[in-house]
């Protein structure tokens, strides 16, 4: 059991074997004119698949830069990152582009919907721009609101809906094409405790029922506590605190 995320000891990584994504030896360092700032250090993490992993820590840990890396948003500066069958840091950026579209959705904090497209447009858009013939890209929006639970609101915009609906339909968005990873970078920090609640639950089941893998970054422990199967806390770049959450033994 765990009270918070650096009280519990370290727990074993998945071996090899078993791990959907890995990190080995990871930095990545940006150069400020004359300085270089570490965002992360020598980081090794490795991460089943069909589970939820939430990493925490304040701001400028490194939270996002993890997310960054494992969308192939970003390259690493040293290390290793692997997803799947993918070598992320051997990707050229037209590889990178065909990696995220078969593999990745991602959910942001601020929603970025398209404000005058309907929510089912929004959901169907991914499948738009890869050239997904009509019917197939219906059935598949109207599948991904469905799991959201959000088809009565299908044809509202982004402005007739509250801040919990349109993180639903970012979430049906990042779902739309199937992918097996789901990046969630703060995707509560716009909403109020309640509405972060169902959320937290709603990415809980597609990891249940869909058999996704979630990698969940968040600033609070506590909103993630009750579902996550692991939490990985960092500070400073460096993971320094690793476990099973009480979620991990319900």
């Amino acid at each position: 059991m765990r009270s918070t995320p650096s009280s519990d000891p370290v727990s074993p990584e998945p071996a090899a074997s078993e791990a959907f994504l890995r990190m080995e030896g990871v930095s990545k360092v940006y150069p400020m004119g004359d300085h270089a700032v570490f965002a992360l250090r020598s980081v090794d993490l490795s991460v089943a698949a069909e589970t939820f992993t939430a990493v925490v820590g304040r701001s400028g840990s490194g939270k996002s830069t993890l997310l960054h890396l494992l969308a192939a948003l970003e390259t690493p500066t040293a290390g290793k990152v692997t997803v799947g069958a993918w070598r992320l840091s051997a990707l050229d950026r037209k590889a990178q582009t065909h990696y995220r579209r078969a593999m990745v959705g991602m959910i942001f904090q601020a929603f970025h919907l398209v404000p005058t497209m309907t929510a089912f447009d929004n959901v169907a858009l991914p499948l738009v721009l890869a050239g997904v013939a009509p019917e197939r890209r219906r059935a598949r929006a109207e599948a991904c609101l469905e799991m959201v639970r959000l088809t009565h609101r299908a044809g509202h915009r982004p402005a007739e809906l509250s801040g919990g609906e349109r993180q639903r339909v970012a979430i049906a968005r990042a779902l739309v094409a199937d992918p097996p990873l789901l990046l969630a970078d703060e995707p509560t920090g716009n909403l109020d405790s309640t509405t972060a609640a169902q959320i937290v639950e709603l990415l809980a089941r597609l990891r249940h029922e869909h058999g996704k893998t979630v990698v969940f970054v968040t600033h609070h422990f506590a909103e993630v506590a009750a579902v996550a199967d692991r939490v990985v806390e960092l500070n400073d770049g460096r993971v320094v605190g690793r476990g099973d959450s009480p979620a991990s033994s319900l």
